[in-house]
């Protein structure tokens, strides 16, 4: 159960992260003429090049095959972004990069002075929430463990963690209870920290909690080691696209990857997954209908489960950093004003296909 300290920290951050979901939607709307001209782009290329309905498959379309424009005020992420999630879950958030001055002091027990936060997301019925993580030059993290679940990649400076030397991409995945060593920050640094399981939090302690699954624990000094992959975790290769995957749960089927898009990579295409899926631009340059802007290193967007993300491009390449929360199958439409309803009835529609046994088991709680 959240402390009391938690749980008014998550209330305040609800309410600010309420704040920017109203001041987005308002942006969206005045937009809305931008939108229309960009959806109107996206359909010229829809009949001029095809629909890219799987990767390696195009398929040619006439004008007659297309989705109605959206009408004035209704662009797509007009729309999506006024459209509620799954009760308790996080809305549709797109947020440009952002510099010091957004980040706060972490007012949760345990945190000791010189770490301050900037709350990217966050789910309000459980606490867990992914935050910009700045350590000031000099600041240390006695050793100790979180009660969550915790992701930590680091994006700028440097830090020793215990007796070793981490750089920008080093990753760290920590199941809950597994404690850590002393993390010392000799110049500023900042992580992209994804508590997964519930809110921010941090206990001194010098050993594992008795329950801890240390055997979980994924610890990578630098991403560099690995290798890129045509595909990872089941996904279909796809020209232009290379991934490096960082973690993959067992159970869940929520993994964590690296994807690196070639210049002039283009997906003319909705897609739309049975899980939300969270992405942070690294480098380069991500362009996406849905949000109608240019993504540039430290933009971040989470889309809930059902809702359709592209299409997108990176003109001159991109890296991303990205999040599915759970077992995802993609499945790719043409309109990117679709209802979230719409998706997620499609969606059940292919897990019916796909996995009847489990799609009746869904269905059979409710």
């Amino acid at each position: 159960m959240p402390t009391r300290e938690e749980v008014r920290w998550i209330r305040e951050e609800s309410r600010r992260q309420a704040q920017r979901v109203a001041r987005a939607a308002a942006a969206a709307g005045r937009s809305a003429g931008r939108l229309r001209a960009a959806t109107r782009a996206y359909f010229a290329r829809l009949v001029e090049r095809g629909f890219d309905a799987a990767p390696g498959v195009r398929e040619p379309l006439a004008p007659e095959d297309l989705p109605p424009l959206p009408a004035s005020g209704a662009g797509p992420r007009a729309a999506a972004t006024r459209r509620a999630p799954r009760a308790g879950g996080r809305p549709i958030i797109a947020r440009p990069a952002t510099h010091a001055a957004a980040t706060r002091a972490l007012s949760l027990p345990g945190f000791p002075r010189g770490v301050r936060a900037e709350v990217l997301s966050l789910e309000p019925r459980s606490g867990a929430a992914t935050l910009r993580l700045v350590f000031a030059r000099g600041a240390t993290l006695p050793a100790g463990r979180s009660a969550s679940d915790l992701e930590l990649y680091l994006l700028a400076g440097a830090v020793t963690l215990g007796a070793g030397r981490r750089a920008p991409g080093s990753y760290l995945f920590v199941p809950r209870g597994v404690g850590l060593p002393a993390l010392v920050a000799p110049q500023e640094a900042t992580f992209l920290a994804a508590y997964r399981s519930g809110p921010p939090s941090f206990r001194a302690a010098d050993s594992d909690h008795p329950e801890a699954e240390r055997d979980r624990l994924v610890d990578i000094a630098s991403v560099e080691v690995l290798d890129w992959q045509a595909s990872a975790a089941g996904e279909a290769a796809e020209a232009g696209r290379l991934v490096k995957l960082l973690r993959e749960d067992p159970v869940r089927g929520a993994r964590t990857r690296l994807v690196a898009l070639a210049p002039h990579y283009r997906r003319d295409a909705v897609t739309v997954r049975d899980a939300a899926l969270e992405r942070l631009v690294l480098g380069g340059r991500f362009e996406c209908l849905q949000s109608l802007g240019t993504g540039r290193a430290g933009d971040y967007t989470w889309i809930p489960a059902h809702v359709g993300d592209g299409p997108w491009a990176a003109p001159g390449g991109a890296l991303l950093l990205e999040h599915v929360d759970g077992e995802a199958a993609e499945v790719r439409g043409l309109d990117p004003a679709t209802g979230s309803a719409a998706h997620r009835r499609r969606a059940v529609a292919a897990l019916r296909r796909r996995r009847p046994a489990l799609a009746a088991a869904l269905a059979a709680r409710g």
